[in-house]
């Protein structure tokens, strides 16, 4: 969980605190909740005597707060002071989430639905876990392996940076060039009268890229040789650019040590999701399935 996630957590909890209180769909009273509630269930009742805090009655084992405090950094585990700070941010948490409770905040749909999806997703996981035992994990070995077996994966082909400029008429288009050509800032004109907006606020750069990876601007993009040319008009479906060449990056390979770890995760969520396939085609066969296609069809999707 560790220190952030915690104060990230209380934060969403004190929002919904500040909530204004709504009637459940069912019109239910609110619901009286005790802070007994609200304390992590991961073991049988604890004895108060025995209880490194009791909160309102309910007693905060250290079965539990050894738990709590586990994704802890080992500093805060270590001495007295660190470990009365994670406890009173598991204080802060229970009282905190008691009373979101009796304000029957966990009732609503909305809440509600969304633990339901995340609990699926966790079911999920664990599932897969439970039949594979484990069978996910790839040894820098087999990395080894895969990596060269497939020199063509880690070759990184030649690449351009370009800054673009998008206008929808080449009349336009040419209109910026010239102002280009006499002095005017790229970066400046981008940002006021280029139509895209996922690169206009970087003064229209956007980032490295192969040929293959943008064919629609490749042959104009890898014919400018030195920083600051320009090129253009080009026509592409989205409109006329013009183009100016931030820096050419020769081709290179990857080398095995400097990849090896996002490696093995990559193939290691491979192997995961091939489990995957292979549990649910499994789960299908035996299951009877019926999709009503026609509703499907008409159904609108609300915002």
């Amino acid at each position: 969980m560790g220190r952030i996630s915690i104060l990230v957590n209380a934060a969403l909890l004190i929002a919904l605190v500040g909530c204004q209180q709504k009637e459940t769909t069912n019109n239910k009273p609110t619901k009286e909740v005790t802070h007994k509630e609200a304390v992590p269930d991961t073991e049988s009742a604890p004895s108060v005597a025995n209880a490194l805090a009791v909160i309102d009655g309910a007693p905060i084992s250290e079965g539990q707060f050894m738990e709590y405090i586990r994704p802890y950094p080992e500093r805060m585990k270590e001495n007295a002071q660190g470990r009365d700070y994670v406890l009173q941010a598991m204080i802060d948490q229970i009282l905190l989430e008691g009373e979101a409770r009796r304000r029957g905040l966990d009732r609503e749909p909305e809440f509600v639905a969304k633990v339901d999806a995340y609990r699926r997703n966790l079911l999920n996981n664990r599932l897969l876990d439970t039949v594979k035992q484990g069978g996910f994990e790839v040894s820098a070995e087999e990395a080894k392996k895969y990596f060269d077996s497939h020199p063509d994966e880690f070759d990184r082909p030649e690449r351009v940076n370009v800054r673009h400029i998008l206008v929808s008429t080449e009349e336009e288009a040419q209109d910026l060039k010239s102002q280009l050509r006499k002095g005017a800032k790229f970066e400046e004109l981008a940002r006021k009268q280029s139509k895209d907006n996922f690169s206009k606020e970087r003064g229209g750069e956007l980032g490295p890229f192969s040929r293959k990876q943008r064919p629609d601007l490749a042959e104009a993009a890898f014919k400018l040789r030195s920083p600051g040319k320009l090129a253009g008009p080009v026509k592409t479906a989205r409109g006329f650019h013009i183009l100016q060449l931030v820096a050419r990056i020769p081709a290179e390979k990857d080398k095995f040590d400097a990849i090896r770890d996002s490696l093995i995760n990559r193939l290691r969520a491979r192997r995961r999701q091939e489990a995957k396939k292979e549990l649910l085609a499994s789960v299908r066969e035996k299951a009877q399935i019926k999709v009503n296609q026609e509703a499907l069809e008409t159904l609108e999707i609300t915002k």
